[in-house]
């Protein structure tokens, strides 16, 4: 069982760490200025705005969709892990992005204002 939750906090490490390259390197349409002098990653120096604007509008949509896995979503599964797996999922993009949506959600800021109201 152990193996299997670190695999899922491996997978979570391996998608929050796409980045440009590696969407311009999987999709076929997107043509790439190429110039004499190559940066050492063989792409060239320059991305399009377009480029970068695709590429955050999809790496948003996969961490959402990544976020929501499960019947009762991701956090809560990752939250019963070793506390070693916790820190490394908690340090994932996917899993922040996550929490940041679940702290500032129209209910839980009105929970924390009722609270700090009561306190």
């Amino acid at each position: 069982c152990r193996n299997l939750a670190e695999s899922v906090i491996y997978y979570l490490e391996r998608v929050s760490a796409l980045n440009i390259q590696d969407d311009l390197s999987v999709i076929h349409h997107v043509q790439m200025t190429q110039r004499i002098m190559k940066s050492s990653s063989g792409f060239a120096d320059v991305v399009s705005t377009g480029d970068l604007q695709h590429f955050k509008r999809h790496r948003n949509e996969l961490f959402d969709a990544v976020g929501a896995l499960g019947p009762k979503g991701l956090i809560r599964r990752i939250c019963v892990l070793d506390d070693y797996l916790v820190k490394r999922a908690a340090a994932t993009p996917v899993i922040r992005r996550q929490l940041d949506r679940v702290m500032f959600s129209p209910f839980a800021t009105i929970q924390a204002l009722m609270d700090g109201i009561n306190h």
